[in-house]
């Protein structure tokens, strides 16, 4: 909280950990410390008036490795799972009993970012759930030639 004063921040993003076991897995899970450690930081913010954007983070082999490289083996039980047991759980328990104003859905997925169809069908469902904005950072962009 030092820091946010410090900076004079108006909107800090909460990252939550979801456990994943090996860069290939679609098995993952949300860690249950560092959902109640967001809890409390978001009730935090929330007093002091600053907004809060809620991510989900993957934590690929305890931290080993990064989300650029997670590559699910099963992509449908991956957008199944990410959907309705992760965001769902996040939606729930977090983001809307204590109005965080972003969701962001995803974060530098690059195995994952071409199946646009599943991330229009997430979108639909945390839309549908949850009333603030969402989001989703990706790690590329496009440059306009003049």
């Amino acid at each position: 909280m030092k820091d946010i004063d410090k900076l004079g921040l108006n909107t800090v993003n909460v990252p939550i950990i979801i456990n994943v076991e090996s860069i290939n897995s679609d098995i993952m899970s949300i860690d249950n410390n560092s959902k109640e450690k967001a809890i409390k930081l978001i009730k935090k913010l929330n007093k002091k008036g600053i907004s809060t954007i809620l991510e989900a983070y993957p934590w690929i082999e305890n931290g080993k490795l990064y989300e650029t490289d997670w590559n699910p083996i099963n992509k449908k039980r991956f957008f199944y799972t990410w959907q309705n047991a992760i965001l769902n759980e996040l939606i729930i328990d977090v983001a809307n009993p204590l109005d965080v104003n972003v969701l962001n859905i995803g974060s530098n997925f690059v195995h994952l970012e071409e199946y646009q169809q599943n991330w229009g069908e997430i979108i639909d469902f945390v839309q549908s759930k949850f009333d603030g904005l969402v989001t989703y950072r990706t790690n590329w962009w496009y440059t306009k030639k003049r």
